[in-house]
């Protein structure tokens, strides 16, 4: 084999381990109906639809729900965890917060939300996971960056 051909064979598989050993990340997802930009992981599904992302691991372990919710007049955190409970069903929340739990079927999960207010709207992010996944270090990297993400446009 040649010193170029050598030279080339080698800058593809110094390519390639950098390419395949890097984490993947998609990058900001800017939902226009709500007038919000989030980050999330370019493995997991992500569909967005009017004012609202859902995106999820391909496991379908954990899941996240963004959104913006427009001017009533309760509370930002009323108006979040009344969301929350519009999405799941038997929830109960820790105390005042928006974290808790839920029935899913015969599934316990757990859940998190995160309300922004913006303007008269407030922005609502709520994260709900099966089985523990949060003390796995892959799913809580990328909930955490997909939360630190979650901006207004």
């Amino acid at each position: 084999m040649s010193a170029a051909a050598r030279t080339l064979t080698a800058a593809f598989f110094v390519l390639a381990s950098i390419l395949l050993g890097a984490p993947a990340w998609a990058g900001d997802n800017a939902v226009a109906g709500g007038r919000f930009t989030i980050w999330t992981p370019d493995q997991w599904v992500t569909k967005v639809k009017g004012d609202r992302l859902d995106t999820n691991n391909p496991p379908e372990t954990v899941y996240v729900v963004a959104t913006r919710l427009a001017g009533a007049s309760a509370s930002a955190t009323a108006r979040a965890r009344a969301f929350i409970d519009s999405e799941l069903d038997e929830v109960d929340f820790e105390g005042d917060s928006l974290n808790g739990t839920a029935q899913d079927g015969d599934d316990e999960l757990e859940f998190f939300g995160t309300a922004v207010v913006d303007g008269a709207d407030v922005l609502v992010l709520l994260v709900y996971v099966y089985d523990e996944m949060l003390k796995q270090p892959g799913p809580r990297q990328a909930v955490e960056r997909i939360r630190a993400s979650f901006k207004p446009q």
